[in-house]
């Protein structure tokens, strides 16, 4: 049944509804003032972003955040980024931690996918390097 909720054209029906919800909200935004709306209006703004941010993953950029992410669960903790920077040379703690709060834009202690692809999309070149190592 997962399989099911994964086929791409699932996936284009999830955006498309998402895409609405936006425009709904935007449309009642402009007529009503809340601050309920508004609230409202900036989390869809903000979970249609991420569904496009996830969206610009390549390929490439997938198999290295699998190659990070060790334990499969989706995100990337402190000691696999670790681990995984170990392999491209001698970090420092500090460098690592540095390297975390960077990417961790949400301040969870993780890097999910799209906090990577953001950086994917920020960091192209030095991306195309670790791709290398990890491809």
């Amino acid at each position: 049944m997962s399989g099911l909720l994964s086929t791409p054209c699932l996936e284009k029906s999830k955006h498309a509804t998402l895409i609405h919800h936006i425009h709904i909200s935007f449309l009642l935004l402009s007529s009503n003032h809340s601050t309920h709306l508004s609230s409202l209006y900036q989390q869809r703004k903000q979970e249609f972003r991420k569904l496009i941010m996830a969206s610009k993953m390549t390929a490439e950029y997938e198999k290295v955040f699998g190659r990070f992410d060790t334990n499969g669960d989706g995100k990337i903790s402190l000691q696999e980024l670790s681990d995984a920077m170990s392999k491209l040379g001698s970090v420092s703690a500090d460098e690592l931690q540095r390297t975390m709060a960077e990417i961790d834009t949400d301040g969870d202690g993780f890097i999910d996918k799209v906090e990577f692809a953001t950086f994917c999309e920020a960091n192209p070149g030095l991306m195309k390097d670790v791709a290398k190592v990890f491809g």
